[in-house]
């Protein structure tokens, strides 16, 4: 299982998810971080 966590949860939440095997990605991994766009938001979570 994935998980794309958004701005309005904490990093430590992706942390947490990655320490237990899961494919985690947080917001502030992404390059414009809490003002990345809804749209690139989405790709990510479609790809």
């Amino acid at each position: 299982m994935k998980f794309l966590v958004d701005a309005q949860l904490p990093p430590l939440l992706a942390i947490w998810l990655s320490e237990r095997g899961f494919d985690t990605k947080h917001t502030d991994d992404l390059p414009d971080r809490d003002e990345t766009e809804d749209h690139y938001i989405r790709q990510v979570a479609d790809s």
